[in-house]
Order: structure tokens, then sequence, then C-alpha cells
């Protein structure tokens, strides 16, 4: 009898100590995915905690300080957005036209000059000139090895846009229903803040305002890339042109070192969203994303192939 009596306590205190941890969102911090350190995590927060404070206004004042966040989050991301593309508009526009055009003009003269019946002359290339033989040998297509692996590492960048889109949309979808007058976002023992639950319109707004504006400026900045890329007239040009785009897709990580205030990039940092991908022990599930990923690197590699040839 006293050793049931034991094991039965046993249990109760092991009851006891679940309930505890059920009830603390530290214990869930495990399976939490946290916010990215950008214009676009700053848009998530401000969205959830804007729309918590709002619904649980108890005055005026509290209603505006949550409308107020709200607006700020939708700024910045409206801000990050404007520049990105307006960076992509006067590349397309000012470098492009002008790089192509430039490329076309020489390869052209090349052809009139060092073919006769389509057959190539030596001699008439060597009386070409010295510099406009350089200019041509200095083409991008002319090292394919080269610019294959310029390609190759500016797709991997806007890769992990696309991956830490693909990311949130899942978490963001998994995450359960509130029910009215509840949070969506807890606070932590240790003050850090775990978004738990989501609704529908803040849910709708994240994939409207974060997600999808994401996608579609790192498409087009991929395509424009590469095209600058290809287009560019000399090998070190090429490396500077790639180094000026990694400024471009790092325009939101700017944003959120120079505008967004410190407090709230504190309040970035310590935001998590409750993640059933990452609370998954089936290696199943992981083998999953692992072959996404390399159905996704090997329709990139086809894609940048075919602009090579």
């Amino acid at each position: 009898d006293d050793v049931d009596r034991f094991y039965a306590a046993e249990e109760s205190d092991v009851d006891v100590l679940r309930s505890l941890l059920d009830d603390d969102p530290a214990a869930h911090l495990s399976g939490a995915s946290p916010l990215a350190e950008d214009a676009y995590g700053v848009g998530v927060m401000c969205m959830v905690q804007g729309i918590d404070v709002f619904n649980s206004a108890k005055n005026k004042l509290n209603r505006f300080e949550g409308i107020f966040v709200m607006y700020f989050g939708v700024a910045i991301l409206f801000a990050n957005g404007l520049l990105q593309l307006y960076l992509i508009v006067a590349i397309r526009k000012f470098v492009l036209g002008r790089l192509a055009q430039g490329m076309q003009e020489t390869y052209a003269e090349f052809h009139r000059v060092a073919f006769i019946n389509d057959e190539f002359d030596q001699a008439r290339w060597q009386g070409w000139g010295a510099q406009k033989r350089l200019t041509l040998c200095q083409f991008p297509l002319s090292a394919p090895r080269l610019l294959f692996t310029i390609l190759l590492l500016w797709t991997w960048v806007i890769f992990m846009d696309i991956r830490a889109c693909s990311r949130l949309f899942y978490d963001v979808w998994m995450l359960p229903e509130v029910e009215p007058g509840a949070d969506m976002a807890v606070t932590t023992r240790d003050g850090r803040h775990l978004i738990k639950g989501m609704r529908c319109r803040p849910r709708c707004l994240i994939y409207g305002l974060v997600l999808f504006p994401k996608l579609i400026i790192a498409g087009i900045t991929w395509w424009y890339g590469c095209r600058w890329l290809t287009s560019t007239a000399a090998f070190d040009a090429l490396i500077l042109n790639s180094c000026a785009l990694g400024f471009i897709v790092s325009i939101d990580e700017l944003l959120f070192s120079a505008v967004v205030p410190e407090s709230v990039r504190l309040m970035v940092s310590s935001t998590a969203i409750m993640s059933k991908r990452l609370e998954s022990e089936s290696p199943e599930k992981e083998w999953i994303e692992i072959k996404l990923v390399s159905y996704l690197y090997a329709v990139l590699y086809c894609v940048v192939g075919v602009l090579l040839a």
C-alpha cells in the first residue's frame, strides 16, 4: 500500500508539473520560429501587437496606440517595397537598356568585320583593333563558368527569401484560430513574446502585405539581376554589379537597423511564432523539406541554363 501511494503521489506531481509547463508559454519556445530581424519582421510583429492592443483597449488612447502600431508596420513595409521597386525600375531604365544595346552593337560590328561569307577571317580580326577585341573578350558569356557561378550565387541569395516566405506562410497557416477576446501573442516569464494563435483578418494582412509582396519583389529582382549580370561588359564590373545587387536585396535589413526605433527592434528580436514545423520530431517531414529544396534547385538550375543559352 505504501508503494502504491508513493507512485500515485509521484504521478500526481508529474501531472501538476506538466500542467504548469502547459500554462507557461516559455515551455513551448523550443518549437517557436523567431521573426526575421528586418522590415518584414517588423510588419508581422506590428500587425499582431497592434491588433491585440486595439482589441483589448479600455479607452480611446489605447485604441489609438494599437492603430498607430499597425500603421507603423505598414509604413515600414511600404517604404521597403517602394525603395526596392524604384531601384529595380531605375536599373531597367538607365542601365539594362544601355548595356544591352552596347553589347549588341559591338557584337554586330564583330560579325561585319571578322566574318566573310559566314567564315571567320583571322587577318580581319587582328586588324579590328586591340581595344575592341579586348572589349569583346570581356563579355561575361565568353567565360560561361564564371558567369554561371555568379548567377548561381545570386539565385541562392534570392532563394533565401523564398524559403523564408514558405516557412512563414506555413507557420502562420498552421496557427490555431484565437478565441474572441483572447490575445494572439502571449508574454513568457522571461519577457519574450510568443505568437500562439491567429485571427482571420491579421492572417490575411500578413499574406497580403508581407508574404506576397516579398515573393513578387524577389522574383522581379532575380530576373532583372540575372539580365544585368549577363549584360555586364567586363569581368571586374560583373563582380561589382553582383555586390550592388546584394545591396538592393538587403534594403529590408537596412531599414530595420537605420529607421526602426531600438525598442521596436528589441521587441522583434524577442518575438517568435509557434511553429508546428519545428514541433515535429518525424524525420519524414524533415526529408519533405529537403526534397522540396532539391526540386527547386533543379528548376533554378534549368532556368539559369536557359539564360546562358
